[in-house]
């Protein structure tokens, strides 16, 4: 399932409001917040969110939109997402 993320552009992401559609085709809405710094890299930096309203924490991926303006970059990011999308783990969306 694809999840669009909504975030006003700022320098650092406390909270971000996650939109996605229900069965039905009516649009929910999550609210998370940015938690402790988990590891970084040379495109991203992931950091751990608690969901608002059930406290539950996943790891994510932020990746600063100034580092994939030029189509290398850009290229390099779609490479990665397809990797993650052919590993079948538990731990990993």
């Amino acid at each position: 399932m694809f999840q669009k993320v909504i975030y006003e552009e700022k320098k650092e992401l406390d909270h971000i409001k996650e939109e996605y559609k229900l069965a039905n085709g009516t649009t929910a809405h999550k609210f998370w917040k940015r938690g402790a710094l988990l590891g970084k890299g040379g495109q991203a930096s992931c950091y751990e969110f608690t969901n608002s309203e059930s406290h539950v924490k996943w790891a994510c991926k932020v990746v600063q939109q100034k580092r994939v303006k030029h189509s290398v970059e850009k290229q390099k990011l779609m490479t990665e997402i397809k990797i993650h999308k052919m590993i079948k783990h538990i731990n990993i969306v």
